[in-house]
């Protein structure tokens, strides 16, 4: 059994998410709410039709074995849920996808009827019905700090020995992006494999897969949205890139040094069943971190997302889209970026920082007039902090996926090339719910001297505040047992977490009515040695008092952690006040945007 002991240290964000230690990172597009079309935060709605066929996800509570199962062990076990018989009435496979890295359960061809039989058994242990989500659509490298044989890249190795796994809709593994000259041989863990007869792998594209039911495996890239991101994230360098002489230049990812392996789990759209296969086999391969530029309608965000928390409390990580110029004020929030709160979890702030993502050069498919071109949307932001995360993850192999976000926000820019505070397309000053933290600072996210962690436990804790309720208290222990994949654990064995008291990297205060209310927040040093750093309020408002205690750390060595406690007297009738918390040594400047709400 996985349990909090054994489980390996994937964004951070995953989120990012880190596997060489462990799991892996993830990085998408912030879209709302986290489980509503998944079925997870909201129990499965019935269908109109009780004897129609559809893909259902099935998720089994973990058995003691089940790590050590072969792979025919394992689809036994699955099958044992299902129907007798391995077809359905017309004649399909009812056993679609066996998952085992993320999680102990299937994906299937049932009727509402046959799932209703099936939720019966012993060892079930949820549902919810396949759906579908949709892609999110470089001359950024030096607008972000990056040098050639310089800085961060040199210091770094350009990313070397890190895996990015791109779930996407494939890759044009021909392109001059993805060439392996002066990459090495990929690292020893790598477990994956290069499928499809036109497929190119090399020591810079080591893996390439499709997911799809439709496409006969092949990874191709038919959209041109998977080779554009992978690019974006990783590709080499490439000189004389261009669109009709526009942008001329050498292009390169942010990590040109990191491997690539490309999953395909999107066509015309991306269904839930392809992008947890996709999620499940990158994990076993080994990636380090997992970009996904995938998103649902409306209130919804990606249900991978959420799948990442499964390995060892994946950071989770969303961005938002920035535009770029020389002769304006640059980044500013870009009309398309998505904008918070998140509709179900208004207590953590979203999006988490903000990043390139207007008229992106990268590489493009065979049809195309010219091997590059632009694209524009929060897709072409994500994969720039995929790259920057691979980059920290080469300097600190050891940091958490949390850690590593920590790093990405806490030392992210407000302020623009002109030393304003950010504006969005309007010319107003972008808010705490248009960029979050603010914009990435690869060379700063390196060397963040202190770093708000967090752990399968903290994660744990906060599930069951989220699901406070006792009615809900049941099927809260059902999303405990996945998350923590320990069944002797229950809510009541962890302390609850509110949202406001998560170890985030920042910090949302609710208030009620006028009064006092106290957030705690636990740093951990991770710079060099000895510093001391002392906390400063930045709130431009005189109606919020505020305070720190204690107001100065001193750190005596590297891991050290020290805990403090933000306290907010508010009186006014504002709904809204932003500000930020500072702790700032002789070396460093960690940061942290501060909102304080009206419930």
């Amino acid at each position: 059994m996985k349990t909090m002991a054994s489980w390996p240290l994937v964004v951070v964000v995953a989120l990012v998410v880190f596997l060489s230690a462990g799991p892996a990172s993830v990085v998408y597009p912030y879209d709302g709410n986290p489980y509503a079309s998944a079925g997870l935060l909201q129990r499965p709605k019935s269908s109109s039709d009780s004897s129609k066929y559809q893909l259902y996800i099935v998720l089994l509570k973990p058995r003691p074995d089940s790590d050590a199962m072969d792979m025919a062990t394992r689809q036994s076990w699955y099958r044992s849920f299902l129907p007798a018989g391995d077809l359905t009435d017309s004649g399909q496979p009812r056993l679609v996808h066996s998952y085992k890295a993320l999680f102990d359960g299937f994906c299937a061809r049932l009727t509402e009827a046959e799932v209703e039989v099936m939720s019966k058994k012993p060892g079930f242990g949820r549902w919810f019905p396949d759906g579908t989500m949709e892609l999110m659509t470089t001359r950024t490298p030096a607008f972000l700090g990056l040098s050639k044989d310089a800085g961060l890249w040199r210091n770094s190795s350009y990313g070397r020995g890190v895996i990015i796994g791109m779930m996407d809709s494939g890759i044009n593994s021909g392109h001059p992006s993805f060439d392996d000259h002066d990459m090495p041989p990929p690292p020893a863990r790598w477990k994956g494999v290069c499928t499809g007869s036109g497929t190119r792998c090399n020591n810079k594209l080591i893996g390439a897969r499709s997911f799809m039911l439709a496409d006969g495996g092949d990874p191709a890239d038919n959209d041109g949205h998977g080779t554009h991101t992978a690019s974006t994230a990783a590709g080499n360098f490439v000189e004389d890139a261009s669109v009709y002489k526009l942008a001329a230049g050498t292009a390169s990812g942010i990590a040109p040094g990191a491997h690539l392996a490309a999953y395909k789990v999107c066509g015309k759209g991306c269904s839930y069943t392809s992008i947890i296969y996709g999620m499940d086999a990158a994990v076993g391969d080994g990636v380090d971190v997992i970009s996904a530029s995938i998103a649902g309608k409306g209130s919804t965000r990606t249900l991978l997302k959420e799948y990442a928390r499964y390995p060892d409390a994946a950071a989770l990580l969303s961005y938002n889209a920035v535009e770029l110029g020389v002769d304006v004020e640059s980044p500013a929030v870009a009309a398309f970026s998505s904008r918070g709160p998140s509709p179900n979890t208004p207590g953590v702030l979203k999006p988490d920082v903000i990043a390139p993502g207007l008229n992106i050069l990268a590489a493009s498919v065979p049809r195309a007039r010219w091997p590059f071109a632009f694209k524009s949307g929060s897709s072409m932001a994500t994969p720039h902090v995929s790259g920057v995360a691979a980059l920290i993850k080469s300097l600190h192999p050891d940091w958490s996926p949390a850690a590593i976000k920590s790093a990405i926000m806490t030392t992210a820019d407000v302020l623009d090339n002109n030393g304003l505070l950010i504006m969005d397309e309007q010319h107003n000053g972008a808010g705490a719910f248009s960029m979050g933290a603010g914009h990435v600072s690869p060379t700063r996210a390196v060397d963040p001297g202190l770093v708000y962690d967090l752990n399968v436990t903290d994660y744990a804790g906060y599930f069951c505040d989220l699901f406070g309720e006792e009615e809900d208290q049941a099927y809260a222990e059902d999303i405990l047992a996945d998350v923590v994949r320990d069944l002797n654990l229950t809510c009541s064995d962890l302390p609850k977490i509110p949202e406001a008291q998560l170890n985030y990297p920042t910090i949302m205060v609710p208030i009620d009515d006028p009064g006092v209310v106290t957030v705690q927040r636990t740093l951990t040093n991770v710079g060099p040695g000895a510093e001391t750093y002392t906390a400063k309020f930045y709130i431009p408002d005189d109606d919020i008092n505020s305070d720190v205690s204690p107001d100065t750390l001193h750190f005596s060595q590297t891991g050290e952690r020290l805990t403090f406690n933000v306290s907010i007297e508010y009186q006014a009738t504002k709904d809204l006040i932003e500000g930020s918390l500072i702790w700032a040594s002789d070396k460093h400047t960690v940061r942290s945007t501060l909102v304080v709400y009206r419930k």
